[in-house]
């Protein structure tokens, strides 16, 4: 098959990394969660068997141990950029610290009396369940530590890719700021927007604006940076398993990545749901690699896991995000939705040019990230979850074109169109996550830009679940408690 006259191939060179470190920061909460949560007929087979996977993935020493120190003050920046140095984190994180001092402070699997009536908590909890247990064993030390400690391991982790993506260290610092820098050109599509409509605009930067499409399709591509700072529980993980599926160099690596494909079901199911098709091109590609133990184990480890979380999370599950009936209308108002796609994926187009659709891992990804907005329900949470893992490919390819020794003018050219287009959003937020959301309280309830999820920081770290749901809203319950326990939870 050939796109433009050529051939759809891998134009890109595997990032060869040693994948034992990330899939045991992968697997840690996996099988405390199945000892701890799941019956013991079920959770000890499950993990034992995930054991096996592991074992047989452990022996595998291929794949550079070196570039850790950018990716570990990148690791900090994004820290700092969060709140863990100023104590004022985004909205996102009274959730955060909601379900972290619920599994740290109660007994698992966990019951809580809400309104007074006892509820199971039922949510993917894969990036929550180690810094809750250290703080379990240890109360004195405190929940702050733990979990930024965690979540940072994972930062480095994400950006060792994008380190190794440079091709030498020298670089690696600069490759890890380009990540950052990637987004859409939402900045001048929010512009313009408000500019047609005659809506005010009172400041440029300190403005999150990735929030206008919602006014008529709940369509948005977040940034890393906004991936990282808003919902690291999700976003770390799938990064890591997106990059592990596209850097399979001769298809030995694949038994590890479907292993860690099944285990992102429990930090983000949506992230798995957006790299399915990607893990069947790459499993049909080099399924001899499947046929050996190593390959049974982790298919057999990671399916099975998958299962036990789908049933885990089926209890009282509420209202789909996902509106198949809205595709037609989607379909029939093209020019609109064409435009947003556009928006988003043209600094991305701008540095891959023709490896965006003749590259395997590009074409997949800019696939999966133009269909995806067809059945987004009436949030955003579909969309913006669903693309994390196909955006982290184009990002690395990205990061792996720009860093390319022999590359023209025109390319060149290019690329700077391409940075000069998501940069000014990328550091608008920056500077939102720094100024607390000032910018926005200068707009009224009824702009977009004075959302209250926008203008609302948590400004502690002991939030209970009550706490969150009476700021962000009861209706908000059934995504993370059910009124039944899940099906193999275990009695307690």
């Amino acid at each position: 098959m050939k796109i433009w006259g050529e051939p759809i191939a891998d134009h890109f060179k595997a990032i060869k990394l040693d994948l034992r470190p990330q899939l045991i920061y992968l697997a840690a909460p996996a099988l405390l969660f199945l000892l701890s949560f799941i019956k013991p007929h079920i959770g000890l087979l499950a993990a034992g068997l995930l054991l096996l996977a592991l074992a047989y993935s452990m022996q595998d020493r291929s794949g550079s141990r070196g570039f850790w120190v950018a990716p570990s003050m990148g690791a900090l920046f994004i820290l700092l950029l969060i709140g863990f140095m100023t104590g004022s984190y985004c909205w996102d994180w009274i959730k955060h610290w909601a379900l972290l001092n619920e599994l740290a402070n109660r007994p698992w699997p966990v019951v809580i009396e809400l309104r007074d009536a006892p509820q199971h908590l039922r949510f993917y909890l894969g990036a929550y369940l180690v810094p809750a247990l250290a703080h379990h064993l240890a109360p004195a030390l405190p929940l702050f530590w733990t979990t930024a400690a965690w979540f940072g391991l994972g930062f480095v982790f994400v950006f060792r890719y994008a380190a190794l993506a440079s091709g030498k260290k020298r670089w690696a610092w600069l490759a890890i700021l380009v990540l950052l820098m990637l987004g859409g050109a939402d900045f001048y599509a929010e512009h313009w927007y408000r500019y047609i409509n005659e809506l005010p605009l009172h400041s440029i930067f300190g403005i999150r604006y990735w929030v206008s499409a919602n006014d008529r399709m709940p369509l948005e591509y977040s940034s890393f940076l906004t991936s990282l700072t808003w919902v690291p529980h999700q976003s770390i993980a799938t990064f890591l398993v997106a990059a592990m599926l596209i850097n399979l160099q001769d298809g030995s690596k694949l038994p590890q990545a479907l292993l860690g494909l099944g285990l992102l079901a429990f930090w983000s199911p949506f992230g798995m749901l957006g790299l399915f098709p990607l893990a069947v091109l790459q499993t049909i590609r080099y399924l001899p690699a499947l046929r050996t133990t190593h390959g049974y184990a982790s298919v057999a480890a990671g399916g099975c896991f998958a299962l036990i979380v789908v049933a885990f999370l089926m209890a009282d599950l509420p209202p789909s995000v996902i509106c198949v009936s809205c595709i037609p209308a989607r379909i029939l108002d093209i020019q609109y939705l064409a435009l947003i796609i556009v928006v988003e994926l043209l600094p991305f187009a701008l540095i891959l040019r023709k490896r965006m659709l003749n590259d395997w891992s590009c074409l997949i990804s800019t696939i999966m990230l133009i269909l995806i907005p067809l059945p987004s329900g009436g949030t955003g949470d579909f969309l913006c979850r669903v693309s994390l893992g196909p955006l982290f490919v184009l990002g690395l390819r990205s990061i792996q074109t720009v860093f390319e020794s022999q590359t023209s003018y025109w390319s060149r050219t290019a690329q700077v169109l391409a940075f000069c287009l998501c940069l000014p959003a990328t550091l608008s937020e920056a500077v939102y996550h720094l100024q607390n959301g000032k910018a926005h309280l200068a707009y009224s309830k009824d702009d977009t830009f004075g959302g209250s999820w926008l203008r609302t920081f948590a400004t502690r770290t002991d939030y209970t679940m009550t706490e969150f749901l009476d700021i962000s809203g009861w209706h908000f319950a059934p995504q993370y408690v059910s009124t039944r326990p899940p099906l193999p939870n275990k009695d307690q």
